[in-house]
């Protein structure tokens, strides 16, 4: 299953969930305070042989939805 990054539009973390492609990706309640987030959406690659210009920097979101929040 794929990954989505949210971004909460009321404490702005951003999270990740693992979502099926056919479920509905326009919103989802925030990993931290349960407010609305949205849908950040992001590049992937394909195939092999193309010339990509990824960003540069982590990769990877500073927040998961698997992280244990205090």
């Amino acid at each position: 299953m794929p990954l989505y990054a949210y971004k909460c539009s009321s404490c702005h973390v951003i999270f990740e969930v693992r979502k099926a492609m056919s479920a509905n990706h326009d919103q989802e309640p925030c990993a931290k305070c349960g407010k609305k987030a949205t849908w950040l959406p992001s590049l992937f690659a394909s195939k092999e042989g193309y010339n990509l210009r990824l960003p540069t920097g982590n990769p990877y979101r500073e927040y998961s939805v698997d992280k244990n929040w205090e």
